[in-house]
């Protein structure tokens, strides 16, 4: 099902049928704009030539952004020796890093805590 719609959302994307993104794709956004957004340089590429502090926090079974892209990322930033990345990855965490839990059950995931952690840190 899942690859059905992927298939479908990129033969959208490929042959500007806006008006079926429109009413399938949960972001109003145009085909121009994804044929636009696939020519720029992928991340792997473009942070590890960051100097400023860069943090990914990654759940393992996101649909979104699948985890081996921010592994391959965090990849990039050793074989350029660099260490301003600071790369958190978490189990059974989705693309919201499972925020959905708290409005459900009051439940702060570890994912989001994390966050939380970091950013009072900073």
């Amino acid at each position: 099902m899942l690859k059905d719609t992927h298939d479908e959302t990129f033969r959208a994307f490929d042959g500007g049928d806006d008006a079926w993104l429109k009413e399938n794709y949960g972001v109003r956004l145009t085909s121009a704009w994804f044929q636009a957004h696939r020519k720029i340089p992928p991340n792997w590429e473009t942070l590890p030539q960051l100097t400023l502090p860069v943090y990914i926090f990654q759940g393992t079974i996101d649909a979104n952004v699948p985890v081996e892209q921010s592994r391959e990322i965090a990849e990039a930033f050793r074989t350029a020796g660099k260490t301003n990345l600071h790369f958190f990855e978490f189990e059974m965490h989705d693309h919201d890093l499972n925020y959905i839990l708290y409005p459900i059950s009051g439940t702060i995931s570890e994912g989001l805590q994390a966050i939380f952690d970091t950013a009072k840190e900073l």
